[in-house]
């Protein structure tokens, strides 16, 4: 029994000459729905504290890794300060003697305390006075410990302070744009390097409700591309449908994804969908 599906091939408009591609002739208006792609993944770096750039490491249109470093701001005297923190941290002679004291009153005690039920050889005072020096040993070894611990955490903001000043890749792709060069000065906050991945793009369109009622999320379709005039097809599917419709304007916004790990276009520019009704026979 036959029964009428839907399957949805978007069109991706590339302008050449700023001439767009016009929707198909004898196409219905309806049928040319507006759509605009970009980068699945854009992002302004900027750092948290101010500074003079002091490297840039790589340029513009460079491929960088996730967790690469692509400006350095001044940091020599925060580094200073992670090393000089680093030394104290590793700085454990303090507590080996305090441990090895408390070991030698922790034998003398027990000595003592021998004699004193023994023979009564040594005074109950002096006993007594055994007993403190112990505990004034244990003391300083926990005293020790805790700032040991707070060492620790002083020596990982000194750490953290050196890192605030590296701005790194947080995702793998390429350098669009940099904002400050070897030498300028940058507020906090302020944009210094724009990255994008491009090895996916996404599709957003505002569709009719009646349009939107034929797709569902995961659902695969045919992403066409016009590439220098050529016909490019590639796999995309439906990855949001707003729950939502925007009171304006009636329609609902509609997000595909496309794999473009070749980079067969570039992303940013506007398309249409066509809608094609074909039937299937089982």
């Amino acid at each position: 029994m036959g029964h009428f599906t839907y399957f949805v091939i978007l069109v991706l408009v590339i302008f050449s000459q700023d001439v767009a591609f016009a929707a198909p002739e004898g196409r219905d208006e309806m049928d040319a729905l507006s759509c605009m792609t970009r980068p699945l993944q854009v992002v302004t770096l900027n750092a948290p504290v101010a500074g003079r750039v002091e490297q840039v490491a790589v340029g513009e249109g460079a491929l960088v890794q996730m967790g690469k470093p692509i400006v350095f701001l001044e940091r020599t005297l925060e580094s200073l300060e992670e090393k000089k923190q680093r030394l104290i941290l590793n700085n454990h002679e303090g507590i080996k003697a305090a441990r090895l004291n408390e070991e030698l009153e922790k034998r003398l005690l027990e000595r003592s305390e021998s004699l004193y039920v023994a023979t009564h050889s040594i005074s109950q005072e002096e006993l007594q006075k055994r007993r403190l020096e112990y505990a004034l040993a244990q003391s300083e070894v926990r005293r020790l410990e805790q700032q040991k611990r707070v060492e620790e955490v002083v020596h990982a903001i000194a750490v953290e302070e050196v890192a605030l000043r590296v701005i790194k890749a947080p995702f793998k792709g390429v350098v669009v744009k940099l904002h400050k060069h070897i030498g300028e000065s940058a507020d906090a906050h302020a944009p210094l390097v724009e990255l994008v991945d491009a090895s996916q793009g996404e599709v957003i369109c505002n569709l009719r409700q009646q349009v939107v009622e034929q797709l569902a999320v995961g659902q695969k379709i045919t992403v066409v591309l016009r590439v220098g005039g050529k016909r490019v097809e590639v796999s995309g599917s439906v990855h949001f449908i707003s729950p939502v419709v925007d009171p304006a304007s009636g329609l609902v916004s509609v997000k595909l994804l496309f794999d473009n790990g070749k980079h067969p276009v570039r992303l940013g520019i506007s398309g249409y969908l066509e809608l094609h009704k074909i039937q299937d026979n089982y």
